[in-house]
């Protein structure tokens, strides 16, 4: 395996982050203390409290616990496109996830594509999509569990493909924990950093989220005037029901743009709650890769969660 394709592997782990943050204590009270800091909720916030909460939550994490915990059904599709946005390929799968003695079982029951999108032998052309596909439809049953571990991750054996894939879908699914060290990038995601926080505006505002919830919104966006380099979270939105405080919605950008690669990330995950149980609904992805001496990867992928079957939480 190259050197650039362990590269774009880290990066991919990367941008399956949900949350990218996950801080201590005492890196609240410093960063509710920012002079950039603004705040335009309608009501009476405790934004310390808030911000506690911000930076500690864990019902995104517990969403994609029971994403994959969960019976349910789900529908999706991916798209390969040119640079000139023409259509490369398009796969669209209709699957059913079931629970079998503890263990996720991911059922195909149809799937209709075109275009160049498997080699010959039949493995991915795109390591964008082979990583989608080891993510969400796993081809062997895989042990699973309904709760929350803080843990450090564990190495796997193994080739060193073998831990990157083990590391993204740890991360994928493990989400504002143990961030991997990504080369090139580093501390830049890091958005609560001290050292970052003159690259960055935050705000807290109020405003209606997925089903006409009424929420409190989280905002980081990087400011304008730096140098490109100096961030690589562009962008994220974080909508968090006023009662309950679950994230409800979260939305973010990520870009970078140096001698080794080049990329530019899009993703939204979307979160309805049933009995108390926040589920993720809908998954959309939308980002382009440019490794030297490689073809560059665009890729779009979205992902529709449905008929979930509680029972193995009752």
């Amino acid at each position: 395996m190259t050197v650039h394709i362990r590269k774009i592997i880290l990066l991919i782990t990367a941008l399956f982050l949900a949350s990218m943050y996950y801080a201590q204590e005492d890196r609240v009270v410093k960063a509710v203390q920012l002079k950039e800091f603004v705040i335009s909720a309608d009501d009476d916030l405790d934004v310390e409290s808030f911000m506690t909460h911000v930076m500690t939550d864990s019902s995104f994490y517990q969403a994609f616990i029971n994403l994959k915990y969960l019976p349910h059904r789900f529908n999706s599709e991916l798209e390969v496109m040119n640079r000139k946005g023409g259509e490369k390929g398009r796969m669209y799968r209709d699957a059913l996830q079931r629970l079998v003695d503890g263990k996720r079982v991911v059922e195909i029951r149809e799937e209709n594509t075109n275009g160049k999108l498997y080699k010959r032998n039949g493995e991915h052309r795109y390591l964008t999509a082979q990583m989608y596909d080891e993510v969400f439809y796993p081809e062997v049953a895989e042990p699973v569990s309904p709760h929350i571990h803080r843990m450090k991750q564990e190495e796997v054996s193994g080739s060193k493909l073998d831990k990157y894939k083990s590391q993204l879908k740890k991360m994928l699914f493990n989400p504002g924990q143990e961030i991997v060290s990504v080369p090139f990038i580093g501390d830049r995601m890091d958005i609560f950093a001290e050292d970052m926080w003159e690259y960055y505006d935050y705000s807290i505002y109020s405003d209606y989220g997925p089903d006409s919830a009424y929420c409190h919104v989280f905002l980081v966006e990087s400011k304008a005037g730096f140098r490109a380099g100096k961030t690589v979270i562009k962008r994220m939105k974080t909508y968090f029901d006023k009662e309950s405080r679950q994230v409800l919605s979260r939305e973010y950008r990520l870009s970078n743009d140096n001698i080794f690669f080049e990329f530019d990330i899009w993703m939204k995950v979307e979160n309805e709650v049933q009995d108390g149980l926040l589920l993720p609904q809908r998954i959309q992805y939308d980002g382009q890769w440019d490794i030297p001496f490689k073809s560059a990867e665009i890729i779009r992928f979205d992902i529709d969660c449905s008929d979930y079957d509680l029972s193995p939480l009752r």
